[in-house]
């Protein structure tokens, strides 16, 4: 699936946190957002139906 750009806002200290995870584990900041989205759509649409 393609993929497109997507900006947003979020605290500083989150920030900082998800960078040290992503180069502790070398895993890209982009993919630990991207299953974030996934689990929280998952939940959200699960209780709408």
């Amino acid at each position: 699936m393609p993929k497109i750009r997507f900006t947003t806002y979020v605290e500083e200290s989150t920030r900082k946190q998800l960078k040290k995870l992503s180069e502790e584990s070398r895993v890209p900041e982009a993919r630990y957002i991207q299953e974030a989205l996934e689990d929280l759509l998952k939940k959200y649409v699960k209780a709408t139906k």
